[in-house]
């Protein structure tokens, strides 16, 4: 638990608009690759990183920032694979395709595989994190709602693979780091909505969080990031994600459906699942204050409690001698939380 005081940003708080009203596929970041790396996702994964680039950085880059510790300690082939999306199970070596060698040696099968999204044109949103809402709506709307739209599509397509969420680990920086937070932000808020509805005397009955809402992945490491000063508002309809569960191609409009859950054995398992959020940033941070990341802390652990979920998630922060950028610290805090999954 978060047990700072929360502090006024002092910015009003825009009205509740749906991001995803106005724009339709595909939005900005819906066509983008993503490269994987150290082992192939699947049944056998005890560690998933989903990893969440900065501004100016792409997939490759910020993966590499990493590999070398995460492989050398925990295995893994560190070469990389890069999926494009619309081709699922068609993966293919970036680095060298006439020394790939076969198949089989391009999917190594380990116990850690970290999975690095890329941003078009190398940013998540192209305005500030601390536009107003209305600059917010007219710059930043179409590439945020974008942004989490691939994250959670990426999330839900490891559980369809078999990796439930209590192995995920969402790693982000800067840019990264603030989708992260608005991730959870907005899961959050749709849960609070779910209990509201819970107890209201409508007739029919409530939706359930299994397949409502957005998968949390049960450890996510902000770095160096805090959240938007404007609220951002994600659709609660379920936007085109491709389900091969449930028939019909990846563009169909599933607005009226509800997506059943790839494992409902699993999703009940980890219903109750702890969630652990641990933002990092430095101390001599030329974009974030130490001021801002607590005050972003205490408004994630708020909108837990308002959610019902105060007890099951906990938000930790950590400050590090150090600039804008990755800290030694932030390393070993990775490396901590998968020796921990490897070990559950």
């Amino acid at each position: 638990m978060c047990d700072v005081e929360i502090r006024s940003s002092g910015v009003t708080r825009g009205e509740d608009q749906d991001l995803g009203e106005e724009w339709s596929e595909p939005t900005p970041h819906s066509l983008t690759p993503k490269r994987i790396y150290l082992g192939r996702p699947g049944p056998h994964t005890k560690v998933a990183i989903i990893a969440l680039h900065g501004r100016g950085e792409g997939a490759d880059d910020f993966a590499r920032v990493f590999l070398p510790s995460i492989s050398s300690r925990f295995g893994g082939d560190g070469r990389g694979l890069l999926k494009v999306d619309g081709q699922d199970e068609d993966y293919i070596l970036h680095d060298d395709l006439e020394q790939a060698g076969s198949s089989s040696d391009c999917h190594p099968r380990d116990q850690v595989c970290l999975i690095s999204l890329e941003a078009r044109d190398a940013v998540w949103w192209p305005d500030h994190h601390r536009a107003t809402h209305e600059a917010s709506w007219i710059f930043n709307g179409p590439y945020i709602h974008s942004s989490l739209q691939r994250l959670e599509k990426e999330i839900r397509r490891l559980e369809e693979l078999g990796v439930g969420r209590s192995r995920i680990v969402l790693l982000g920086f800067s840019q990264g780091a603030i989708l992260s937070n608005t991730y959870l932000l907005c899961a959050l808020s749709q849960l609070e909505k779910i209990s509201a509805a819970s107890t209201s005397s409508s007739d029919d009955p409530p939706p359930t969080p299994q397949t409502t809402t957005m998968p949390i992945p049960a450890n996510i490491l902000a770095l160096a990031g805090t959240i938007f000063d404007a609220d951002i508002f994600y659709p609660e309809k379920r936007v085109p994600i491709h389900n091969p569960r449930g028939g019909g191609g990846g563009g169909e409009d599933l607005a009226s459906q509800v997506i059943q859950p790839p494992a409902e054995q699993l999703h009940q398992q980890e219903q109750e699942a702890l969630v652990k959020l641990h933002l990092h940033c430095g101390l001599s941070d030329r974009y974030f204050t130490e001021e801002e990341v607590v005050d972003a802390a205490s408004i994630i652990s708020r909108a837990a409690t308002r959610a019902g979920y105060g007890e099951k998630v906990r938000v930790s922060v950590q400050m590090e001698v150090g600039g804008h950028s990755i800290l030694g610290g932030m390393l070993s805090k990775l490396s901590q939380v998968i020796q921990s999954l490897i070990e559950a």
